[in-house]
C-alpha cells in the first residue's frame, strides 16, 4: 500500500532528480495485532509498515481513544540527529496544520519531544474494498488509478480533478504555503474518488524565513512535474511553480504519460493553449495563480464543468459525499437532497435543472451566481480584463424572475464598471508617458494613485519607487540652473533679480530637505549618506544638495557684499548732491552702475546733478565767451560765481579762472609796456625842440658827447623797439640840427 506522504524528496538519501521506489508493505487483517515492525506511540497502535520514503517511514496506526485509523508519519532513524531533517518535519507539520481544505489531508497530532518525532495524520482509504470488516480499504493515488484503469482519465473527469486540485492549490497559496512537490502519487483519492493532497515535506511557506528551508543548489524534485527553476534552485519556487506541476498532472490525466514526454498532439485543441501555457519554461508566462489555471479550464471545457455536481449525481451539501439522483436521503448522513430554488424558494431535488414551480433554469442560474461571485472577486482583485472577458455568458442569459434579472443587472454594472475602468487605465497610462516626459514627477504620481485604484499590479511599481528620487533629482538639476542663472544675473549687473532666484532657490532647497517627511525611501537618504539604501546611490543626491547649499551660501554672500557696495555708492551720491558736488555725484552714480543697471534712487540724483551741471556749465561757457571777448572782470566775476555756487572748485572753474587771471596779467604787461614806450616816444620827441628853444645855445651849447649822452636812449631805442623807423627818420630830421656835419 502507497500514499504520497511518503512520496521520496530527492535529498542526499537519494539521486538528485531521480525518484525512489516506496517500500509497499500491506495491511494484513490476519495478523491478530501489530506486526512484528510495529511499535507502540500512545495513544496510537502501529498497525503496519504502508510507505518509506527518503527522509520518512509512514505506518497504518489505530487511534486507541477514538477507535480510528490514522497514518503516522516518522522521521527516519538516519535523520534523527540531523537537527536541519527535524526542523524540516517540524515545518512540515506546522504547514499541515495551517491548512484546512476539502482536498488537503488533514493533520490530527504532532509530538517533536520525543526521540523519534512522528507526524499523526487523516488516513486517506481509497474506493477499494476493505481486506476485511472493521479495517480500512487500502489507500489509492492517482497514479495507481490509472494503473488500475490500464487507461487514462476521461476528458471530463480529468479536467474536473484538476480543477478541484486548482481549488486546493489556490487555497494553499492564499495562506502562504507552496507545494513544490505536486505530482500524481501525492494525489490520493478517496472512496468517492474525491482527491487529497499529501506530502508536504519540501514545501514551504512564503515568509522571510522560508530561506532556512531549501539550501540553494539541493534538488528535490520529480522530473516531468517540477518547474524548471527548481532544477537550479529549489529557493525560487513560487506559485507559478505549483501551476506548471498542476498542468504536468492534467497531461498525466488525459495521456497516462509523464510530461517529460510531452506531445502536444495527444491534448485537445481546445485545452491544448492553456496547458501550454501552463507548462511554460518561463515562469512569467505562465498562469499566474491557480485560480486562473482552473478559471480558464472552466471557460474551455465548457459543459463539461458544472457548478452542479456530476450527470446522474448529487452531492450532500452536510457530509460532501456523492449520491446517485435516485437517492432520495444521503447514504452517509441521511440528509432529504431538497434544497431551495434561488429564484421562487420552492423546494426542488439537488441535481434538477428546471424547477418545477417557476421554471427557472436552475443550473443557467447557478451558473451566473457563480459568474457573479468570480466577478466580484475580479473587482476585488482588480482584474477588470477578466471581467470584461467573462461577460461574454451574460448574453445567453434571460431571467425571468426578478431574482435573475436582478442578478443581471448587477453583473451588467460590474461590466460597465470594467469597461468604465479599462478605458481610464488606458487614458491614465498615457497621461503617466506624457507627463514622465514633461518631467512632471508630482502629476506622474496623482495618476499612478489613481491607476493604483484601478490596478495594482507591478505594471508601475518599480515607477513609483523612482518617483522620490526622480523629484530629487529633477530639483537638484533646476537648483543647479536656477543658480546659473543667479549667477548670469549678477554678471549682468541685475543684482535684483539674482535676489529673486535666490529666494527661490532657498524655497526650493526647503522643499528638497522636506522629501524625506514625503517619501519614506528617501528617509536619511539627504542628510544621512552612511544610512543610504543599497541601489538608490542617496550619497550622490546628498553631495549634490550640500553642494548646491554652498553655492547657494556663497551668491548670498556675493549679493550682500554687492548690497552694502550699492547702499554706500547711494549714500555717497546723496551726501554729494548735498553738497552740490555734482563731479562727485556722478562719479558715485558711475561706480554703482558698474555694480548694477537696474534703477535706484541714485539715477534721481544723477538727473539733478546733471541739471545742476548743465547750468554750470552754461555759467562757464558765458564766462568763457566774455573772456573772449576782453570782458575779463565779468568772466572773473561769473566763474567765482560758479566757484561760490559749488561751494568748492571744479576743475572747469579753476581752469576758467586761470585763463582770466593770465589773460588779467598779460593786459597788465601790455599796458606796462605801452605805458614805457609812451613816455619813451615822448622823451625822444621832446629833446629836439627843447635844443633848439635853448637861449644862447652857442655859448652854452654843450659838448657833442654830452648830447649823444644825452640822446643814447634814442639810439637804443631806434636799435631795439619797432620804433627805430620812426626814430631813424626822426634822427635824420634833428641829426643834423643837434649834431651838425663838421
Amino acid at each position: 500500500m502507497k500514499t504520497s506522504d511518503t512520496q521520496i524528496e530527492n535529498e542526499s538519501a537519494s539521486t538528485p532528480g531521480r525518484e525512489t521506489p516506496t517500500v509497499i508493505v500491506s495491511a494484513d487483517p490476519g495478523a491478530g495485532g501489530p506486526s512484528p515492525v510495529t511499535d507502540s506511540a500512545d495513544p496510537y497502535q502501529i498497525v503496519s509498515e504502508i510507505g518509506r520514503g527518503g527522509m520518512s517511514v509512514v505506518y497504518l496506526a489505530k487511534d486507541l481513544k477514538l477507535g480510528r485509523f490514522v497514518a503516522v508519519k516518522r522521521l527516519s532513524r538516519a535523520f534523527l540527529s540531523d537537527a536541519p531533517m527535524r526542523e524540516r518535519f517540524a515545518r512540515e507539520a506546522q504547514l499541515i496544520a495551517s491548512l484546512n481544505h476539502i482536498y488537503i489531508v488533514k493533520l490530527f497530532d504532532f509530538d517533536a519531544q520525543r526521540a523519534e518525532p512522528h507526524i499523526v495524520m487523516e488516513y486517506v482509504a481509497g474506493p477499494g474494498k476493505p481486506p476485511a470488516p472493521d479495517w480500512p480499504a487500502p489507500s489509492l493515488n492517482l497514479e495507481q488509478k490509472l494503473e488500475q484503469n490500464g487507461a487514462p482519465l476521461t476528458l471530463r473527469a480529468s479536467v474536473v480533478l484538476v480543477k478541484k486540485l486548482c481549488t486546493a492549490i489556490d487555497y494553499a497559496h492564499r495562506h502562504g504555503v507552496i507545494h513544490r512537490d505536486l505530482k500524481p502519487s501525492n494525489i490520493l483519492l478517496d472512496e468517492h474518488n474525491e482527491p487529497r493532497i499529501v506530502d508536504f515535506g519540501i514545501a514551504r511557506q512564503t515568509t522571510s524565513d522560508a530561506a532556512k528551508l531549501t539550501m540553494t543548489g539541493t534538488r528535490m524534485l520529480s522530473l516531468g512535474y517540477a518547474a524548471p527553476e527548481q532544477e537550479t534552485d529549489p529557493g525560487m519556487a513560487d506559485e507559478r511553480s505549483d501551476v506548471y506541476s498542476l498542468g504536468g498532472i492534467l497531461y498525466f490525466c488525459l495521456t497516462g504519460e509523464n510530461p517529460r514526454f510531452f506531445r502536444d498532439s495527444r491534448i485537445p485543441d481546445y485545452l491544448r493553449p492553456m496547458l501550454l501555457k501552463a507548462l511554460e519554461q518561463d515562469p512569467k508566462q505562465r498562469w499566474p495563480t491557480a485560480r486562473d489555471f482552473a478559471e480558464v479550464l472552466a471557460q474551455s471545457a465548457g459543459d463539461f464543468l458544472s457548478p452542479l455536481t456530476d450527470p446522474g449525481m448529487w452531492r450532500c451539501k452536510w457530509c460532501n459525499a456523492l449520491n446517485p439522483v435516485a437517492n432520495r436521503y444521503c447514504s452517509h448522513c441521511n440528509w432529504d437532497g431538497m434544497e431551495r430554488c434561488p429564484e421562487c424558494d420552492g423546494e426542488t431535488r439537488v441535481g434538477v435543472r428546471f424547477c418545477g414551480q417557476c421554471s427557472t433554469d436552475i443550473k443557467t442560474l447557478e451558473d451566473m451566481r457563480a459568474l457573479l461571485s468570480r466577478l466580484r472577486e475580479y473587482r476585488r482583485q482588480k482584474d477588470f480584463g477578466r471581467i470584461k472577458d467573462a461577460m461574454d455568458g451574460i448574453n445567453h442569459f434571460h431571467p425571468r424572475g426578478v431574482k435573475g434579472q436582478e442578478l443581471k443587472r448587477e453583473i451588467l454594472e460590474l461590466g460597465d464598471t470594467a469597461n468604465w475602468a479599462i478605458q481610464r487605465k488606458d487614458e491614465l497610462t498615457q497621461a503617466i508617458a506624457v507627463e514622465l516626459d514633461r518631467q512632471n514627477y508630482e502629476e506622474v504620481r496623482e495618476r499612478l494613485n489613481e491607476y493604483g485604484v484601478l490596478d495594482d499590479g507591478p505594471e508601475y511599481q518599480g515607477l513609483r519607487i523612482e518617483i522620490p528620487w526622480r523629484i530629487a533629482e529633477r530639483n537638484i538639476l533646476a537648483l543647479r540652473t536656477e543658480l546659473n542663472r543667479a549667477r548670469q544675473w549678477l554678471v549682468k549687473k541685475q543684482p535684483g533679480e539674482a535676489r529673486k532666484s535666490l529666494t527661490d532657490i532657498e524655497d526650493r532647497l526647503l522643499s528638497v530637505s522636506r522629501l524625506e517627511s514625503q517619501f519614506p525611501s528617501l528617509k536619511g537618504a539627504l542628510t544621512l549618506p552612511d544610512a543610504a539604501q543599497p541601489g538608490t546611490e542617496p550619497s550622490e543626491y546628498a553631495k549634490a544638495v550640500a553642494a548646491l547649499s554652498r553655492d547657494a551660501e556663497k551668491l548670498k554672500a556675493d549679493l550682500e557684499s554687492a548690497q552694502q557696495r550699492m547702499e554706500s555708492l547711494t549714500h555717497q551720491a546723496a551726501q554729494a548732491l548735498k553738497a552740490q558736488d555734482y563731479e562727485g555725484c556722478r562719479k558715485a552714480g558711475e561706480a554703482l552702475h558698474d555694480i548694477s543697471t537696474e534703477p535706484s534712487p541714485v539715477d534721481a540724483m544723477l538727473k539733478k546733478a546733471s541739471a545742476q551741471q548743465e547750468q554750470i556749465d552754461k555759467l562757464l561757457m558765458r564766462a568763457d565767451e566774455a573772456l573772449q571777448k576782453g570782458h575779463l572782470r565779468v568772466a572773473e566775476r561769473m566763474v567765482r560765481d560758479v566757484i561760490t555756487r559749488l561751494k568748492q572748485d571744479s576743475i572747469a572753474a579753476q581752469q576758467l579762472l586761470a585763463r582770466v587771471k593770465a589773460r588779467r596779467r598779460r593786459r597788465a604787461a601790455i599796458t606796462f609796456v605801452l605805458v614805457l614806450a609812451s613816455t619813451a616816444v615822448l622823451y625822444v620827441l621832446s629833446i629836439g625842440p627843447a635844443f633848439r628853444l635853448l637861449p644862447g645855445r652857442d655859448a652854452t651849447t654843450p659838448s657833442a658827447d654830452s648830447l649823444r649822452a644825452l640822446y643814447r636812449p634814442v639810439y637804443w631805442l631806434q636799435a631795439h623797439t619797432p620804433l627805430k623807423t620812426h626814430l631813424k627818420r626822426y634822427a635824420d630830421q634833428w641829426d643834423p640840427t643837434i649834431f651838425p656835419t663838421p
